[in-house]
């Protein structure tokens, strides 16, 4: 889990409110990146409590839904990619590391993130940093149900794969 320190003056200025939905700090979020600047550091600054009857715990299949429908928005919007049902229930699933991540869905996930890829190619965004993000999103999944020495296979494997797309 996380939680987020901001300042408070350029958040006003945004204008940006809560959206009234489940998972509405992950919109808030995603509304936030299009006008700040935001980065994760590696510091322990708050500490966060959970328990049994929060509504993250209580409620998270319909969170998990509106954090996939805000992916999807994102990924239409930004990469012009449009993911079957199927494939967003699969990105998400990957993704936030929620609900039950089947092995015989990493391949799919695979294929998805090499769509991912070759759309941000064409809607020019730095290579570089493209494949880093994607590559880190795979070797993830990968060490959901493999060793690390294989993760780092499954890995190359990947990255041989989106070169030559």
């Amino acid at each position: 889990m996380s939680s987020v320190m901001l300042r408070s003056e350029p958040f006003k200025r945004t204008g940006i409110r809560f959206r009234e939905c489940i998972a509405e700090d992950y919109q808030l979020w995603v509304d936030l990146s299009e006008h700040l600047r935001m980065a994760n550091i590696p510091e322990y600054l708050t500490f966060y409590r959970r328990w049994e009857d929060q509504i993250s715990t209580r409620q998270l299949d319909r969170q998990t839904l509106s954090a996939q429908l805000t992916q999807q928005e994102q990924l239409v919007r930004k990469l012009g990619v449009r993911l079957s049902d199927d494939e967003a229930r699969i990105f998400t699933r990957f993704s936030l590391r929620t609900g039950d991540v089947k092995k015989r869905e990493l391949a799919s996930y695979r294929r998805i993130l090499t769509r991912l890829y070759k759309a941000g190619i064409r809607h020019s965004h730095d290579p570089k940093l493209l494949k880093r993000q994607l590559m880190r999103r795979y070797k993830m999944a990968c060490g959901l149900f493999y060793p690390s020495w294989r993760v780092w296979i499954h890995k190359r494997l990947f990255l041989v794969r989106l070169l030559a797309s």
